[in-house]
C-alpha cells in the first residue's frame, strides 16, 4: 500500500483510535457507535497450553530473574508445586500451563504484580 503526503499512516491512524477510544471511555464524546462481539465457543477454538518439561519450566522463571517463590506466587501455586515441576515430578495443571506459557510469550505482564518489600 503506498501513502501520499495526504493520507495518514497506519500509525496515525492508530493513535487517533486509541484517543478516541479514550475520549469515549472519559465520557468526552457522545453519540458513538459501540460494536462489541459475543465470542461462543461455536466461533473460535482455544488453543490448548503447551507441555512443559521441567527444564523449560525453570528457563522460563529464570528468565523472568525470580526465585521458585516468587514465581510460584504469581501463577498461584506453592513453592513446593514449582520444584516439583522443576524436578520432572510433576506436570502443571492445564491453567498453570497457560500462566507459565503467557509468562514465556509476554514476560513484562508480570512485571505489574511485583513491588517492592518494604
Amino acid at each position: 500500500m503506498t501513502e501520499t503526503a495526504d493520507e495518514p499512516t497506519f500509525g496515525q491512524l492508530l493513535i487517533q483510535s486509541a484517543r478516541e477510544a479514550v475520549a469515549y471511555k472519559r465520557g468526552e464524546v457522545r453519540g458513538v457507535r459501540v460494536t462489541r462481539a459475543k465470542v461462543t465457543a461455536r466461533a473460535v477454538d482455544v488453543i490448548a497450553p503447551p507441555e512443559y518439561a521441567g527444564q523449560d519450566i525453570r528457563r522460563i522463571r529464570e528468565t523472568l530473574g525470580l526465585s521458585q517463590a516468587v514465581f510460584a506466587d504469581l501463577i498461584g501455586a506453592s513453592a513446593s508445586t514449582v520444584r516439583a515441576w522443576e524436578r520432572g515430578a510433576r506436570q502443571p495443571s492445564e491453567m498453570a500451563r497457560r500462566l507459565i506459557a503467557l509468562a514465556e510469550r509476554d514476560p513484562e505482564v508480570f512485571a505489574k504484580d511485583l513491588v517492592a518489600a518494604e
